[in-house]
């Protein structure tokens, strides 16, 4: 698997940039001809950029997100979608654009004027054909927080064009569809659209390598102010006169311009993903020519020997075995499995790590991480003595961390097991007790509630310290906010593909296939629909912590790159660097998803200023709610967001999980059996060590 075919935060971004209804502008740009909405711009609106800025902002965007959604087609196979699609429109032009579809007639058609006027002049109804052309499916990847919806099926196909297959009547259209599928109130609906046009295409991917185009968009933005303002007067104009067929060609020139820009873009967006795709992305550890080999003791870890290659780079070596010498190859391969989960969820802190042959022994072989002694320390002395204060950016890493182990079903995520780098960065360390309680967590808690560990004598794990901080408010829960976009990447990855980065471990552990099967059965169901667990999980934990007055503003800190140095750690904050991506509860509060650092600056000095205060004539006393009043509202509004998480877990609920059978459960009870066979094994080895 190519992990570089992962989503960058820009491109994640892209996604969401269109969520919040850029597509109005991006769609603009890809049509050689005057659109609706330029020929009637009366100079108000945010359909179509008002400066530079946000035009080459828009084109940005738009060859960013045909790269997202190439690089996921890809990753995924690039396998047609075989299912039938459907688009309400309003009216229609078949120009290149990023074609919006879903799977749901009833989101389709609340698009059309028609559903609720009647009038249908304009409306189109399109029956899209299984086609070959990327897409992505948006809701997956999406969260509510961030503008998603959990009710709604959004495709969106790479920039295409409608070939028509055939035209149809609604009344033939109706007789095509299953009445059982549609809500009541949708079918009322479907009776005032007698005179709708229905139209049965299939999309065509737009591969035009003929069109070149030399010009930067530098140069476009310097063109840019004259086509706005063209575009200002061209409406008021009456277009037989000579005037608007001057400004008109005007326009259409710039517009053809902008088309040759984008496909050129796209041409060359192309070549570097099929590059990317074609190149050998197994970034193992191979010791090639000569190289030392030296035991150490690095705590309670058993036998491990220091390797140094013949570029004087150094690693450690850990065989597959216990402590009484037997060989367990399923200990290497899960450090190996947990190295890829961390290249998906969190790259550029992965600790390299495969299994490897050394010396006649099998085992796993890590890079050697140069330490901070005294920031590693700091750390340990944190969660096991409440000693010092934690960095923002290290609470971000442990957030970053925390999605790794939750795949993992990680328990054994002490403070013992994570390290700070030279350059201050957290790398988590030593997965080889992943899924050990995976039989037990039956519940896939990722509040990390139970302490597995406990009997032997183990804290629990740091993201469970960190989670009752933030329920006191003594951390800020802002910090969650950062999981959505490595969810994000956690969904990109097929399924199969996912289970074949722990197949080997799978069955050098469990005594049968069968049980290696449902082991891995249970590896991706913990996987599964990562986006809106994550959502959920961050909607409790603030409702948890909702009435905290002392809870604090700090946000997560992006810090993907591995080499930022500490004099660039204030600078690297999540409203410059993360805030499109993950808007907090204070840009929530607007309505909207994001607001700009200027709007958010007048907002806050408007709150700063002096209140008057106005006093009804007809009683001198004050018109403002009294204490008990603000606490009654307070109550009502938990108490509404509580029943909105509840419906929404309820409907995840619904979507994700499958009623078991009774193979299931006889499944269940089989590795259950052989899982408490491996975990007393492993207590007896565990206490001997410490008797010793």
């Amino acid at each position: 698997m190519n992990y570089d075919l992962l989503w960058s935060l820009d491109e994640y971004n892209s996604i969401l940039k269109y969520k919040w209804n850029t597509f109005k502008r991006i769609n603009l740009f890809l049509s050689e001809e005057l659109t609706n909405r330029e020929r009637n711009y009366k100079g108000q609106g945010k359909s179509i950029p008002r400066n530079e800025e946000e035009f080459v902002e828009t084109l940005e965007n738009i060859t960013t997100l045909y790269k997202t959604i190439k690089k996921n087609y890809i990753l995924n196979g690039s396998q047609q979608l075989e299912q039938k699609l459907y688009r309400g429109t309003r009216n229609n032009n078949n120009h290149l654009t990023f074609a919006s579809t879903t799977d749901d007639l009833s989101i389709a058609l609340s698009f059309l004027d028609g559903i609720n006027n009647g009038r249908t002049e304009t409306d189109l109804l399109l029956e899209i054909q299984p086609s070959n052309v990327p897409y992505l499916e948006i809701e997956k990847f999406v969260s509510a927080r961030s503008g998603g919806d959990l009710n709604e099926s959004e495709i969106l196909f790479a920039p295409c064009y409608q070939k028509l297959e055939e035209e149809i009547s609604f009344d033939d259209f109706k007789q095509t569809l299953d009445d059982t599928s549609l809500p009541l109130i949708m079918k009322t609906k479907l009776k005032r659209l007698n005179n709708l046009e229905c139209k049965r295409v299939r999309l065509v991917p737009y591969l035009n390598n003929n069109i070149e185009s030399n010009i930067s968009l530098s140069e476009l933005a310097k063109k840019y102010n004259h086509y706005f303002e063209a575009l200002s007067k061209i409406s008021s104009l009456p277009k037989e006169s000579s005037e608007y067929q001057h400004i008109y060609q005007e326009i259409i020139s710039f517009k053809k311009e902008c088309f040759s820009y984008l496909n050129a873009q796209f041409h060359q967006i192309d070549k570097e993903v099929e590059q990317i795709a074609n190149e050998n992305a197994d970034e193992k550890i191979e010791l090639n020519g000569k190289h030392s080999i030296v035991p150490v003791k690095i705590g309670n870890t058993g036998e491990m020997y220091l390797v140094v290659d013949s570029e004087n780079n150094e690693y450690y070596f850990k065989p597959s075995v216990n402590k009484k010498g037997e060989i367990k190859n399923y200990r290497a391969c899960i450090q190996e499995a947990a190295y890829n989960v961390q290249r998906i969820v969190n790259p550029s802190r992965a600790v390299k790590c495969n299994v490897a042959m050394i010396g006649g022994k099998f085992g796993a072989i890590q890079e050697k991480i140069n330490i901070d002694v005294t920031a590693t320390q700091n750390f340990k002395n944190y969660f096991n003595k409440n000693i010092g204060n934690l960095d923002p950016k290290i609470i971000s890493q442990i957030m970053d961390e925390y999605l790794v182990d939750y795949c993992l079903c990680n328990y054994d995520s002490n403070a013992n097991n994570f390290v700070v780098d030279e350059n201050g960065n957290l790398r988590g360390i030593d997965k080889e007790q992943s899924f050990r309680y995976l039989g037990q967590d039956v519940r896939n808690d990722m509040f990390f509630s139970q302490n597995f560990n406990e009997q032997y004598g183990e804290d629990e794990t740091i993201y469970t310290t960190i989670f009752k901080k933030m329920q006191a408010g003594e951390i800020s829960n802002n910090y969650l906010n950062g999981l959505i976009y490595r969810a994000a990447r956690m969904a990109q990855i097929p399924d199969d593909k996912y289970r074949n980065i722990f197949k080997n471990y799978a069955y050098d552990k469990m005594l049968t296939q069968q049980e290696a099967e449902f082991l891995l059965d249970r590896i991706v169901e913990r996987k599964q629909s990562i986006v809106a667990k994550v959502d959920l999980f961050i909607e409790q934990m603030k409702n948890e912590s909702y009435r905290k007055e002392n809870e604090t503003t700090q946000d997560y800190v992006f810090t993907d790159n591995p080499n930022m140095k500490k004099s660039e750690e204030a600078e690297m904050v999540m409203e410059e660097e993360f805030g499109k991506a993950m808007p907090n509860t204070q840009q929530q509060s607007f309505n909207r998803p994001y607001i700009s650092a200027k709007t958010k600056r007048k907002v806050e000095e408007r709150d700063l200023r002096p209140q008057k205060v106005y006093k009804s004539k007809a009683t001198t006393q004050s018109s403002m709610p009294d204490k008990t009043e603000k606490v009654k509202l307070e109550e009502q509004r938990r108490d509404l967001r509580r029943m909105q998480f509840e419906e929404k877990k309820q409907v995840t609920i619904v979507n994700t999980q499958k009623v078991p059978t009774l193979t299931d459960v006889l499944r269940q009870q089989q590795l259950l059996q052989q899982q408490q066979q491996i975990n007393l094994e492993e207590e007896l080895e565990q206490f001997n060590g410490m008797s010793m």
